[in-house]
């Protein structure tokens, strides 16, 4: 692993460990994956918008990428740990326009109560057939 991401070994280290200790205690582990106003393909203008509206100071390609490394790399550890993914991200991708995704954070990872609420309904609909 580069330098670069010399982070994601500890991360993975670390919440592999959290697994780790679930399984060995018999405890159904979940990780979610990470929901964001940021997405793929996103117009100029939708990116001129988020560094106003969420503070993304011209980090927004940047923060795609960052979120697109850690999905893979936790559907990677949760399949060889044996805990669950919960992938969210369809339920923030099917909210347009981008304005409207962009309501639901304060900032680029926090969210408002309309996006908590949304946030909840999806882990529901998604491990009530697994708990």
């Amino acid at each position: 692993m580069d330098s670069a991401h010399g982070w994601l070994e500890e991360w993975e280290t670390n919440v592999g460990q959290f697994i780790d200790e679930c399984n060995k205690n018999k405890i159904k582990c979940f990780l979610l994956s990470h929901a964001s106003p940021c997405f793929e393909n996103a117009s100029d203008v939708a990116k001129k918008f988020a560094n106003k509206d969420l503070n993304m100071g011209n980090r927004f390609d940047c923060f795609v990428k960052y979120l697109k490394i850690i999905h893979n790399v936790t559907i990677s550890l949760c399949y060889k740990k044996g805990a669950h993914f919960i992938d969210i991200t369809d339920e923030f991708d099917a909210v347009s326009p981008f304005q409207k995704r962009f309501s639901l954070f304060v900032d680029r990872m926090h969210f408002t109560e309309v996006g908590n609420a949304l946030l909840a309904d999806s882990i529901f609909k998604k491990i009530k057939g697994i708990l």
